[in-house]
């Protein structure tokens, strides 16, 4: 199914939707994924847990700072 990711605005997504789990424990999964394989965004629900995900910024440098006043 092609769709438009509204939250991670990818023009032409592909939403992989599968569900896992058990009887006891059923969970749900969506992906959002573009023509090159990336993953935009992904969604799991299961019993009393929602978890949201956006992926972006593919290949771009990533820098890592400690906290203001941090000693170490």
């Amino acid at each position: 199914m092609l769709t438009w990711c509204q939250v991670c605005f990818t023009p032409q997504a592909t939403e992989l939707a599968f569900a896992g789990g058990d009887q006891d424990l059923p969970v749900w999964f969506r992906l959002w994924i573009d023509g090159d394989g990336y993953v935009h965004q992904a969604q799991m629900r299961a019993p009393g847990h929602f978890l949201d995900n956006r992926y972006y910024d593919y290949d771009e440098p990533i820098t890592f700072e400690p906290p203001k006043g941090a000693s170490g």
